[in-house]
């Protein structure tokens, strides 16, 4: 009776599957891998740069002045991670393309002034082409990568004002 009933049920499968119509779909599947890197302590990527206020009267053209410190803090670094190369990007100022071009909006705006980024060794950092590289030390929770900026007059014709700029960074890993 089972042997009939077993028989009888491939018999029906084998001609149902004959008399099914199938499309055959292709799927495309993307995705993207990472790695975990560090993370950035700010928990977001953009952040403000205040200067102090500076003096324009005594500055002299090409020098940098009221210089102020920052820092990128990267915590929880994983232990393959080695080196992190920090790379600045924004606009060149036209006098000096080395530095950041300070934005004009209005007439309270600043006049002849750029903005210079430098290391912690005090080396300019030249907006145009960059790469400053920092140890990671697994030792310590928080590695802090310090930078400065400063002003810099670009002329003698320079006039007080508000002074801002825009510039960005990335961060790679090795």
């Amino acid at each position: 009776m089972n042997k009939i009933l077993f028989t009888s049920t491939m018999l029906m499968m084998v001609i149902l599957s004959h008399q099914t119509n199938a499309d055959q779909i292709q799927i495309n599947i993307t995705a993207k891998v990472t790695s975990k890197t560090c993370t950035i302590a700010t928990g977001k990527t953009d952040f403000l740069v205040s200067l102090m206020q500076g003096n324009l009267r005594d500055a002299a053209v090409g020098v940098p002045f009221s210089p102020s410190s920052f820092s990128i803090n990267l915590e929880d670094c994983p232990s393959n991670i080695k080196v992190a190369h920090v790379t600045f990007s924004a606009e060149s100022d036209p006098v000096f393309p080395n530095l950041l071009k300070i934005a004009s909006d209005d007439n309270s705006d600043a006049k002849g002034i750029a903005i210079g980024l430098y290391d912690s060794d005090i080396r300019n950092i030249d907006i145009r082409n960059n790469s400053i590289d920092f140890v990671i030390n697994h030792q310590i929770m928080n590695n802090y990568l310090f930078f400065t900026a400063a002003y810099i007059k670009t002329n003698d014709k320079a006039s007080p004002g508000k002074v801002k700029s825009f510039a960005y960074f990335e961060v790679s890993y090795d």
